[in-house]
């Protein structure tokens, strides 16, 4: 009988690379973090600031900032105050700025045409669809046309564009019009040559922005009808035009930055 041979084994451990990942939940909890230990350090430091700031302000002559004990909801106190270049930019752009403001999106997807819903509109549109934009790679957008009974009232609607990452809490609001002649020979709203930035619904890298360019829309039906609905199928929507934004709240740009 064979004598038995001892054997040794050493664990070993393969090296995995080293990747920092972008994720909401690990930024909440790190921004809640940092905010919890500034505010600490903030009231340790309360009374030696107080001090220091009343100080600096009765040596230099200037009055340090001095808190109301009234509403502060005054005009004043919100939205620009006097010309603010960073948000209403003035003159001609520069040629890097201009490349900069040329922006492109492209969607597909569903869209479906049903009556209105006051006795002043002759039908309403809703498309739904996928796609991407110059600075979005997924991106999803959703889009609500009405077209009027009366036919000097404009084609009108509204569209929001959304970033499908939501680590950038993007998204780009469209105000859209064009006149009641813009329509295929359907009489399909497919143009609307006043497209105007929302600030109520845009947000992240479009928030205090403008924009301007034409939207157009290509229908192509199904052939089928769903109870209610006039008409359905697929719809082609491209946007070309200009967007500005101060790019001041897209919250990936200090993905950089380690606390």
């Amino acid at each position: 009988m064979s004598r038995r041979r001892s054997r040794s084994w050493k664990p070993v451990v393969e090296a995995v690379e080293e990747r920092q990942l972008l994720s909401l939940v690990t930024n909440i909890m790190m921004s809640n973090h940092q905010s919890f230990m500034n505010s600490v350090k903030a009231r340790s430091m309360l009374g030696d600031s107080s001090s220091a700031a009343a100080s600096a302000a009765s040596t230099s002559g200037q009055k340090g900032f001095a808190p109301s004990q009234s509403s502060i909801a005054l005009p004043e106190n919100q939205g620009p105050q006097g010309i603010n270049l960073m948000l209403s930019p003035r003159g001609a752009m520069t040629p890097l700025q201009y490349k900069k403001s040329l922006y492109t999106a492209k969607f597909v997807g569903n869209y479906t045409i049903g009556p209105g819903r006051f006795d002043s509109e002759a039908l309403q549109v809703a498309i739904q669809g996928v796609g991407s934009t110059t600075n979005i790679l997924h991106a999803d957008i959703q889009l609500g046309l009405i077209v009027a009974k009366d036919p000097s009232i404009q084609n009108s609607g509204a569209s929001v564009i959304f970033d499908r990452n939501i680590n950038s809490n993007s998204s780009l609001g469209f105000n859209l019009a064009s006149p009641s002649s813009d329509v295929d020979d359907h009489g399909r709203p497919n143009r609307f040559v006043s497209v105007s930035l929302d600030t109520n619904t845009s947000a992240g890298n479009f928030v205090e922005g403008y924009s301007q360019g034409v939207l157009e829309i290509k229908y192509k039906p199904n052939g089928k009808r769903t109870r209610g609905v006039l008409e359905q199928g697929t719809a082609v929507v491209t946007f070309k035009g200009q967007v500005y934004a101060p790019n001041i709240a897209f919250i990936l740009r200090n993905a950089n930055i380690n606390p």
